[in-house]
């Protein structure tokens, strides 16, 4: 999982009187989007763009502020069009590019989003925020190379940012978070490591950061380590499914099966029919001696994703793994 952010850099400037009543409906949706009331954000800004009588470049902003609305209520195709509004009108938007370059990045559109990114920084060299998501980009396209150069430039600029005291709260970490998830996924389990520290320092609260230190340790074989770093994730957001079923998966590997057994039956209290849960608790049922069990649970996860082989063929690897 790779954090991304829209950036919300503009605001509202004083303007003739007569457009004061226009831009009030806009101010009235800075606040709704700051109170986290997106739809009722959405609302005013659209009132605002609807009077007409803005400024094009206010005009502009409002379709940026509304597209911005629209992307944290998760409606990306009505983001990505009102970005495609506010760069018509205003082509040097930078903002606007790096918004719409995320929300082609959460539909998946890669290719579009690494596009909007190029020129989000090409109208902004220090955009780090848009060279971090870039680097997401090129990540989930398979080029980890390229996702990696990304994260040491945006790190880089943050690291500036952060000695000058002008980037402040959990942001900060992101790019050491994506960076040591890229790492993680090509071996290179030391530096992953490495870079959640990093994380876990300048956000002592990361959850996932110590979720996916856990997974890198878990990678390398301490277990001890890994389940460290599952406790923390845990204690720290006590409704992550995924923590408990990566601390389920390593007390399997521990042959714990019991505290295992534990851990899955939460994982899956909290995302129920989660097939990778499933599997694993059918590990700590045959570890305990219940095969029925097993099979129950390997039987059901087949259901959910047919592409995972037969019960018989999980005994089998089970039989083998120890």
């Amino acid at each position: 999982m790779r954090l991304l952010a829209v950036i919300a850099m503009l605001f509202f400037l004083a303007v003739p009187s007569a457009y004061s009543e226009d831009l009030e409906y806009c101010r009235n949706g800075l606040a709704a989007k700051k109170a986290g009331n997106h739809d009722l954000a959405i609302d005013h800004f659209s009132r605002c763009i609807d009077d007409g009588n803005l400024t094009q470049e206010t005009r502009a902003t409002a379709f940026y502020f509304r597209g911005t609305a629209y992307y944290l209520n998760g409606q990306y195709d009505q983001a990505i069009a009102d970005y495609d509004r506010a760069i018509r009108l205003k082509p040097d938007y930078a903002g606007a590019f790096g918004n719409r370059g995320t929300a082609y990045y959460l539909n998946g559109q890669y290719d579009q989003a690494i596009a909007d990114f190029d020129q989000a920084i090409r109208l902004n060299p220090d955009y780090a925020l848009a060279i971090n998501n870039r680097g997401s980009a090129y990540d989930d396209r398979g080029d980890r190379d390229g996702a990696i150069a990304d994260y040491d430039r945006a790190i880089a600029d943050f690291t500036q940012a952060i000695v000058l005291d002008t980037l402040k709260g959990p942001r900060k970490a992101w790019p050491f978070y994506n960076r040591g998830n890229t790492y993680r996924a090509n071996g290179q389990y030391d530096q992953a490591i490495t870079d959640f520290d990093q994380a876990i320092r300048l956000n002592p609260d990361y959850a996932l950061a110590y979720n996916n230190r856990g997974l890198a340790y878990l990678d390398k074989g301490d277990y001890d380590q890994a389940i460290r770093g599952f406790n923390e994730a845990i204690r720290l957001n006590p409704h992550s499914a995924k923590a408990f079923h990566n601390r389920c998966w390593a007390y399997g590997l521990m042959r714990r099966p019991a505290e295992a057994l534990l851990d899955c039956n939460e994982s899956l209290r909290l995302q129920p029919d989660d097939h990778h849960s499933l599997y694993h608790r059918a590990l700590a049922h045959w570890l305990l001696g219940d095969h029925d069990k097993a099979r129950q649970d390997l039987d059901h996860a087949r259901q959910i994703d047919p592409s995972r082989p037969a019960w018989q063929d999980r005994f089998r690897e089970f039989e083998g793994m120890f």
